[in-house]
Order: structure tokens, then sequence, then C-alpha cells
């Protein structure tokens, strides 16, 4: 999923982890010597639109999203970039919301 800004960045909420009351998304970031690395960043969230949140701040257009196994993920652990998947099959998609 890459942000985009069409009505405003959105984050679907599934991809949003909450963490003693602060809210948090992954981005794959460029690792030192290649490949991507998640890196944590906390997010301000507005209201939701249907299955997503307008994001307010920590995110910025065109940053790679890590929308599946969040659960599982740690700050700075290798990720692999999965092709973009239809809506609602948790691994993201690419473009327009």
């Amino acid at each position: 999923f890459v942000c985009t800004a069409v009505r405003g960045l959105t984050i679907r909420v599934v991809a949003v982890v909450r963490i003693s009351g602060q809210f948090f998304a992954y981005v794959a970031e460029p690792a030192e010597g290649g490949g991507l690395v998640a890196r944590q960043r906390q997010i301000t969230l507005g209201p939701t639109i249907g299955s997503e949140y307008i994001v307010q701040a920590g995110l910025k257009p065109g940053d790679k999203l890590i929308t599946g196994g969040i659960q599982k993920i740690a700050d700075g652990a290798p990720v692999q970039p999965m092709p973009a998947g239809p809506p609602g099959d948790g691994r993201g998609r690419s473009g327009g919301n």
C-alpha cells in the first residue's frame, strides 16, 4: 500500500497498531547494504471513513506501508515487498484510495 493524498492521507484500520494509547504504523524503508527494513512510526489519526483512518501526521505521500503481519513485526526487521493485492486481502494495494 502506498500512501496517497486523494482525500488526505488514509490508512487501513488493520495497518494501525495501538500501544499505550498511541497509534503506530510500519513503513518499509531502505536498509544499509540493500533491501528493506520495517520502521515503526508514531502517527496521529483523525476520524474513520469506512475501514480507513484519516492520517493527520506521521506519514507522507509515497510512504510504503506494511499492512500484513504487523502483529509479528519489529522495528528494524528485514521485510520483503509483496505485489499489491485486491482491496481487503490484507496485502495492501498501491495507487489511489
